[in-house]
């Protein structure tokens, strides 16, 4: 998309799906289906030197339990982090 400026603006959506599972360690329950979103806007400069993003991931804010190998084949559980965002700069010489 053209803005003023020749500024260019660009859109990102990226839906992750997983159905559900159980994990192989007994003592940590199965992950029911989820849809995770991850978005992303960047503006760019018309020649391509710099661009600036707004990147968004887990923006359904969704609790997701992985599981995770340990020592001595024992297993342990974490969550992926929530709902964030973050602004990045991007230059090219």
């Amino acid at each position: 998309m053209a803005l003023p400026g020749n500024l260019k603006l660009t859109t990102e959506v990226d839906p992750y799906f997983s159905s559900s599972y159980n994990n192989q360690d007994p003592y940590i329950l199965g992950t029911s289906a989820y849809v995770r979103l991850d978005a992303r806007l960047s503006l760019a400069s018309p020649e391509g030197h710099w661009t600036v993003d707004l990147i968004g991931k887990n923006l359904t804010n969704r609790i997701i339990v992985i599981s995770l190998p340990g020592i001595d084949n024992a297993s342990s559980a974490q969550k992926e982090k929530p709902a964030n965002v973050a602004a990045q700069i991007r230059w090219r010489w």
